[in-house]
């Protein structure tokens, strides 16, 4: 099984017709011939013959805005099985024998669910590779690896849950545990980077709402990792008490530091290496004191009904991923799930094709869900109205004593008002939809 993006894999196919002219397939409607050999889509494909730089010109001056377009719905990744593409390849002529192509394939090199397969031609030996997903630009990171980092703490999963998933697809596992971890650290400085502007917005929204007055009244609240006080990670949000509240700050604490307790080795074999580690070194241990006897609105529970989608309360989970998860859900709590389209552009240079549908459809749920909930909380209020005007009605009239009567029927009629206006617990904290699956 192999998970490949879509133009790498199209670079790969260039045939030839009747005549030896090139014809190579770059969308549903248009066919580009070419007659000499062309070089495949950039970073994408690579062969062991010399390039024809007046035959690669001839495609890239041929339909230009048509290709472009063509690219932007050729930009997502697709998983096909090995076997179906050997056999659409024995149906292709070598582009160096201009015989049928019958030949091997092999990885060259894998790199969690990168693959860079090699293609090799029995008749002649000629070689061609294929990579599954492009660099990150100014990295040595994939795509694709980052993607699934993301992905992962979107879903709440930590490489182990991504194992499982990947397994029962039939598709190769994530990157090692040190890598994924590195690939964490790297995820964490675009995704804080990225909830900076989401708060100073929420900032200015709520001044603007209070009439220029930047003395705020705010809604606070904290959650430990796990129940209890045992965790060793916890959180803490800031919500603005606007018409439609937003996390205006965040923050994180923990008991302990990992890195510290790794480095106490040092201390006793160099004492010059311990001080410039500590010199050097940003702790995370930050915990200082417990907040008791605080309350909460039902927009902070809402924030965290979110968060804990991302970092489960019923598992351990490093300060790398619960530090993301707090950028991220601040990010989608304030601003929606399109608004990841900044992020994933400031890393990978493009949203993508699905990526753009997939939260854009995620987006017009929260929408639907959110304006329910409003109706059913209009609809409540309306009650409470009726209730609470048939009450002072029925206590003014000639001052007649009011003598409760179990047996009466409209006891039991306003007894069902009143009760109707208690909030369950699902609309207690249903400001934003949680983002849970259903």
């Amino acid at each position: 099984m192999l998970g490949a993006h879509l133009k790498n894999l199209a670079a790969y196919f260039i045939r030839y017709d009747k005549k030896g002219v090139y014809c190579k397939t770059v969308g549903p409607h248009e066919i580009l011939n070419v007659k000499s050999k062309i070089s495949a889509l950039k970073g994408g494909y690579s062969s062991s013959s010399d390039i024809n730089d007046e035959s690669t010109n001839s495609v890239q001056n041929q339909s230009t805005s048509s290709i472009e377009n063509i690219e932007d719905n050729m930009n997502f990744y697709l998983i096909i099985h090995l076997n179906p593409l050997i056999s659409s390849l024995q149906q292709f002529l070598c582009s160096e024998c201009n015989n049928l192509w019958d030949g091997s394939v092999s990885v060259k090199e894998r790199n969690g669910l990168y693959m860079q397969l090699e293609f090799k031609c029995h008749s002649c030996g000629f070689l061609t590779r294929l990579c599954s997903s492009p660099q990150i630009p100014n990295s040595r990171r994939h795509d694709i690896n980052v993607r699934l980092a993301i992905g992962g703490t979107l879903c709440g999963l930590g490489r182990n849950g991504l194992m499982k998933l990947l397994g029962a697809l039939n598709l190769p596992p994530p990157v090692q545990e040190q890598k994924y971890r590195e690939a964490q650290e790297f995820i964490l400085n675009y995704v804080e980077k990225a909830q900076e502007p989401s708060v100073i917005a929420a900032v200015e929204e709520a001044v603007v709402e209070a009439g220029g007055v930047r003395n705020l009244t705010i809604s606070g609240d904290g959650a430990w990792l796990t129940r209890g006080f045992s965790s060793v990670h916890g959180i803490s949000a800031l919500c603005s008490t606007t018409t439609r509240p937003k996390i205006v700050d965040t923050d994180w604490c923990s008991k302990k530091c990992s890195k510290c307790q790794g480095a106490e080795s040092l201390r006793h074999v160099s004492s010059d290496l311990f001080r410039t580690f500590q010199e050097n070194h940003e702790c995370q241990l930050n915990y200082t004191a417990r907040v008791l006897g605080g309350g909460s609105q039902n927009a902070n529970e809402a924030f965290h009904s979110l968060l804990w989608t991302m970092v489960s309360k019923h598992r351990y989970c490093s300060s790398t991923i619960l530090r993301i998860a707090l950028s991220l859900s601040t990010i989608i709590y304030n601003d929606g799930y399109d608004s990841l389209d900044k992020l994933f552009t400031s890393i990978f240079s493009s949203m993508g094709y699905y990526s753009a549908q997939c939260f854009s459809r995620l987006d017009e749920v929260r929408k639907s869900f959110t304006s329910k909930v409003e109706k059913r909380r209009l609809k409540r209020a309306k009650t409470t109205r009726t209730a609470a005007t048939n009450i002072s009605s029925s206590e003014s009239d000639d001052e007649i004593p009011f003598v409760l009567n179990l047996n009466d029927d409209s006891f039991g009629d306003i007894s069902n008002n009143l009760n109707a206006l208690n909030l369950s617990e699902n609309d207690a904290c249903s400001d934003y939809e949680s983002g849970g699956d259903d």
